[in-house]
C-alpha cells in the first residue's frame, strides 16, 4: 500500500513539473509577444529544405531607370543632378568681316562667350592640303596681324592663342603661341607640345612675324624636319563659365612663306575674296538648359530647355541627355523589351514657340542598336510650322534614321503627357531585337529672333532594374564584354 502511494505521489510530481513547459509551448504557439529567454527553451525540429515556389508566383518589378525623375535635385549649378544637360554658347566666327580690318575690305572676327554654367571655346582654322605641304625644313616664316579687342576674364582663364598642328615623324605635334592670357605655361614643353609667349596688349593691332622653323627646332630638336609639315592653323578663343563679357579677336593678312618666297596662304589669306573661302564662318547663340521653379506638374521644379537665335543663319540649342552605354564594365549597356509592357517611356512636356516663318522645334531622340544594326528615332513634340521640319526618313543595310510625330504634336502652351511603349514603338516601325543606348530631348532654333521653349517634368523610363534579369540577350559586339545589360 505504501509502495502504491509512493508511486502515485511520484507520478503527480512529474505531471506538476511538466505543466509550465506545456504552458510555455502553448504561449509560443499562440502569441507573438514572447521574450528571447522563452525562445531559447524551444527545441526546433529539422524541417528540411523548403522547395522553391512555382515560377508563376514570381513577379518582376519595374522601376524608373532615371534618378531624379522629377528634377527636384539641383547639382549646385542650376542643372538637374544625374543628367547631362547643356546648351550652345555664343560663338561668332566671321571670315568676311568688314566692320574693322587691318587692311583692305575684309578680315576675320571671332566672338566667344560662355554662359552662366558652361565655358565656351572655338577656333577659326585653315588646312594646308597634302598636295601643297609646308615642310618645316623649307625655312617657314609666319606673318599675320591680330587685334585682341576684348578679354574681360583674362584673370580667370580667358585665353586667345594661335596653334599649329604639325605632322611629324612621330605623329601629330603642336606649336602654340599665346596672344592674350594672364599666365603662360612655363616649363610645359613636351615631346608633343611646344609653347611660346608672345602676348600683346588689348585693343590694338599687332604684327606677328616669326621664323617658324627656328621656333620648331627650339622645342622639338630631335624631329626629322624633312618629315614634318604644317597641316592646320587654328586661331582659338576661350571664355570661362559665368563670364563678365565676351572674348573678341580680329586677325588679318595671314601668310606662311617658305625660303623661296612661296606663300601657302596666297589664296584668301587676306580674306579679300569676301566669301570666307578656306576659312570658317559659323554662328551659334546662347541657349538655356536649367531648372525652373516657375512652371511644373509635380514637386517644385521642372527642366527648362530654351533655344534663342538672334541672327540669320545663327543656331541655338538646349538639351537633356543620358547615355546607357558608357564604357566597358559599366551598367547597363542598354534598355530593351521582349514584349509589350516591359519598357515604358513617359514624361510631361510643355512646348512654346514664336513664329511659323522661323525654324523652331523640339524633339525626343532615341538611339537604338544591336550587334549589326542601329536605329535612330526622332519623335517631334512640336514645330513652328506644325509639320516635320524637312527631314527625310532613311533605312539602309546597317542603320535607319526615322522622324515621326508624337501624340499632341505642336500643342502649345499647355502641359501634355508623353507615354510610349518601346516594344510597341519599334514593332510598329518594322524593327525588333533592339536596345536603346542613348536618350536625348532637344530644343532647337535657327534664324533671326527665333525662340522655342520646352519644359519637361516627371521623366520616367520604366524597366526592370537589372535590364536583362534572365541573361537572354547577347548583343554587345565586344568579345570581352559580351552581355548587353551586364
Amino acid at each position: 500500500m505504501k509502495k502504491r502511494m509512493l508511486s502515485l505521489i511520484l507520478v503527480v510530481t512529474i505531471l506538476i513539473t511538466q505543466i509550465p513547459f506545456m504552458q510555455i509551448n502553448a504561449s509560443v504557439a499562440n502569441s507573438s509577444n514572447f521574450t528571447s529567454q522563452e525562445v531559447d527553451t524551444i527545441t526546433k525540429s529539422d524541417v528540411g529544405i523548403i522547395p522553391p515556389a512555382p515560377y508563376g508566383g514570381v513577379e518582376n518589378i519595374q522601376s524608373s531607370h532615371f534618378r531624379n525623375p522629377g528634377f527636384e535635385e539641383d547639382n549646385g549649378y542650376g542643372k538637374p543632378s544625374y543628367y547631362d544637360s547643356g546648351s550652345t554658347t555664343t560663338k561668332i566666327i566671321d571670315s568676311a568681316y568688314q566692320t574693322e580690318v587691318h587692311s583692305g575690305t575684309y578680315g576675320s572676327y571671332m566672338k566667344i562667350q560662355g554662359n552662366i554654367v558652361d565655358s565656351s571655346f572655338d577656333s577659326n582654322r585653315r588646312s594646308i592640303p597634302d598636295d601643297d605641304r609646308a615642310y618645316v625644313d623649307e625655312i617657314l616664316e609666319l606673318d599675320f596681324w591680330y587685334n585682341c579687342k576684348a578679354n574681360p576674364d583674362i584673370a580667370t582663364s580667358g585665353l586667345v592663342n594661335v596653334r599649329f598642328q604639325v605632322m611629324s615623324d612621330i605623329g601629330n605635334i603642336y606649336v602654340q603661341y599665346y596672344l592674350s592670357s594672364s599666365s603662360f605655361p612655363t616649363g610645359a614643353n613636351s615631346s608633343a607640345y611646344g609653347y611660346f609667349d608672345i602676348r600683346g596688349s588689348i585693343d590694338s593691332w599687332t604684327n606677328i612675324n616669326r621664323n617658324f622653323t627656328e621656333d620648331f627646332i627650339s622645342v622639338f630638336p630631335a624631329r626629322i624636319l624633312s618629315q614634318c609639315y604644317i597641316r592646320q592653323i587654328y586661331f582659338e578663343c576661350y571664355s570661362p563659365p559665368n563670364p563678365s563679357g565676351a572674348v573678341e579677336l580680329l586677325f588679318d593678312d595671314v601668310e606662311i612663306n617658305n625660303g623661296t618666297g612661296f606663300n601657302y596662304f596666297a589664296e584668301n589669306g587676306d580674306f579679300e575674296d569676301g566669301d570666307s573661302d578656306y576659312w570658317r564662318t559659323y554662328r551659334t547663340d546662347e541657349g538655356y538648359a536649367n531648372l525652373t521653379e516657375n512652371d511644373f506638374t509635380q514637386g517644385q521644379k521642372s527642366m527648362n530647355m530654351t533655344a534663342y537665335s538672334t541672327a540669320t543663319g545663327a543656331e541655338s540649342q538646349a538639351w537633356l541627355n543620358r547615355y546607357h552605354s558608357q564604357a566597358w564594365q559599366t551598367f547597363p549597356k542598354g534598355l530593351f523589351a521582349q514584349q509589350s509592357g516591359e519598357y515604358i517611356i513617359e514624361f510631361d512636356w510643355k512646348y512654346t514657340d514664336t513664329s511659323s516663318s522661323l525654324v523652331e522645334y523640339a524633339y525626343l531622340f532615341l538611339g537604338c542598336q544591336n550587334e549589326t544594326f542601329s536605329l535612330y528615332i526622332n519623335i517631334f513634340l512640336g514645330s513652328s510650322t506644325d509639320s516635320l521640319p524637312g527631314f527625310t526618313n532613311y533605312t539602309g543595310a546597317s542603320y535607319a534614321n526615322l522622324y515621326i510625330k508624337a501624340d499632341d504634336f505642336s500643342v502649345r502652351n499647355t502641359w501634355n503627357e508623353f507615354s510610349v511603349d518601346y516594344y510597341d514603338l519599334i514593332t510598329s516601325l518594322g524593327f525588333s531585337n533592339l536596345a536603346t543606348n542613348s536618350f536625348q530631348i532637344t530644343a532647337y532654333t535657327n534664324g533671326l529672333d527665333a525662340r522655342v521653349q520646352l519644359l519637361v517634368d516627371e521623366l520616367h523610363l520604366l524597366v526592370y532594374p537589372l535590364s536583362d534579369p534572365s541573361f537572354e540577350n547577347n548583343w554587345e559586339w565586344q568579345s570581352n564584354d559580351p552581355l548587353l545589360a551586364w
